[in-house]
Formats: C-alpha cells, structure tokens, sequence
C-alpha cells in the first residue's frame, strides 16, 4: 500500500510538468495582462481583455484583444481573424494575417480608473487569500502535527482506502443532509455537519500537502525534514500544479478527495477505540 501512496504522489509531482507541454498548444487567455505569444510558440488562440495582444510566434486562430491593441510582429502569424475592440491592430511589414482584420476603437478599459481600481482589488484578494491558506495550512500542521501525521500516514499505507471514503462521503454528504432536513431535531445538526465536512476537507488537504512535501524531498535525496517544512514545499507545489489548466484543477480535487477520506478514515478508526 505504501508503494501505492507513492506512485500516486510521484504522478501528482510528474503530472504537472506533463501537463504543462501539452497546454502548449492550448488557448492562451489573459485577464488585464498581455497576452504574449513568443516567437517560435504556436498556441490556437490568443486573448486578452483589458490589455494586448502581443504576437511574435504563431496563432492558429483567432488573436482578439478586448480593450487593448492586437500587435503582430515581423516573424508573427494568425491563422483566421484579428480583433481589436477598443484599440487598433498593428503589424509589421513581414507579419502574416490570413483572414479579417477588425478594429473596433474606443477608450482602453485599462485606461479607465474603475477598471484599473477593480483589477488591483481581484488581484488583491488572491494574494490575500493565497497567504491567509497558506498560514492556516501552517498554523494546523504545527498545531495538531500528530492529527495530520496519522492523516498522512492512513493516506501513504492505503491510498484506495483513502480514495473510496472520500467518494462515499462525497456522495453521502448531500442525501444525509436532505434527511436531516426531514426532520425538527436533525434542522440543527446540518450546521454540524457542515462543519465537520470542512474541517475534514481543510485537515485532510494539509495532510496530503505534507505527504506531497515529503515524497519531494525524499525524491531530492533530502527525508525527515520538519513537518512545517514538508508541508510548505506540498502547497508550493499543488499550488504550481494548480496553474496547468484543466488538468491542475483535476489534480488539486483528486488530492481534496483524497485527504478527505484520509481523514475521515482516522476520525471513524479514533470513534472506534
């Protein structure tokens, strides 16, 4: 079970970097950032709303820019149309456009204070709520390190064990929830349960951190580092994985899945005793 637990944690580290190469190929979308396509990078499309279109490579599709310029270099290359909506499109002599070109002019939105204030305070919040996880997620594992550790290691000895709770519970969840509805006593118990779902999630995805952490750095020859320290290095690294698309957002649920039903899996062996 434990040679399970780690080829799952090392296809999770491996995962990501796979991913990434075949994203290469994928749409690149931007929100109030350029979107930039270098030269020698193909991508299908390219978008960017509140900010340009940079193009040095090649788009196979479509390069739309929402409130910026669509900027097409001498060595650039866009398959079928090129869009501007309140800006211009700009190539060079050399640059290659195969299909229309439209230029709907207005002002930027970046320009504009309220969208500029708006993008600051999104861009804020994410910041804010990346550190306040991270913090909890380090304030558990130090507090409750016996918790997370016999989390971790219900995980690492049996992975499909893991697995399986946390689909039954999953599934579970909604219908037990419905029946309490049914009746007057169990109204007040659906707080109840909501908060030992969360705490279960919340304790579960330290623990699967904290496993993550140690299986990468045993893999660089560096084991029995400080839980703190193994479990920091699994959230930089779900995290990383986080950003591949489609794929990391799989990734990060089959690791809540998973440490869920690690947790609840030593919750009902610590009821049992």
């Amino acid at each position: 079970m434990k040679k399970t637990a780690a080829f799952l944690i090392l296809g999770i580290l491996s995962f990501g970097s796979a991913a990434t190469l075949r994203a290469e190929t994928s749409s690149l979308v931007k929100f109030g950032s350029e979107a930039v396509v270098p030269e020698g990078t193909t991508v299908r499309d390219a978008v960017a709303i509140g900010s340009d279109v940079i193009v040095d490579g090649v788009v196979e599709r479509n390069a739309v820019a929402i409130g910026g310029d669509v900027r097409v270099g001498a060595k650039g290359a866009v398959g079928h149309n090129t869009v501007s909506i309140g800006g211009a499109v700009i190539r060079a002599n050399a640059a290659s456009l195969d299909a229309k070109s439209v230029a709907l002019g207005f002002p930027r939105l970046s320009a504009l204070p309220f969208f500029g204030m708006l993008l600051g305070l999104l861009a804020m919040i994410k910041v804010i709520a990346l550190v306040g996880s991270v913090i909890l997620a380090l304030f558990i594992a130090g507090l409750f390190p016996a918790q997370v550790g016999a989390v971790s290691f219900a995980i690492e000895s049996n992975a499909r064990r893991a697995v399986l709770i946390g689909l039954l519970a999953a599934f579970l969840s909604i219908p037990v929830a419905a029946m309490l509805l049914l009746s007057i006593i169990g109204i007040p118990l659906i707080p109840v349960e909501v908060l030992l779902i969360a705490v279960a999630l919340i304790v579960g995805y330290v623990a699967m951190a904290q496993l993550v952490g140690k299986k990468a750095f045993q893999t660089i020859r560096k084991p029995g580092q400080h839980i703190l320290a193994e479990t920091l290095g699994g959230l930089v690294i779900l995290w990383l994985v986080g950003w591949v698309p489609l794929a990391g957002h799989l990734v990060r649920l089959i690791v809540v899945l998973i440490g869920f039903g690690g947790c609840l899996d030593v919750a009902y062996k610590a009821v049992r005793r």
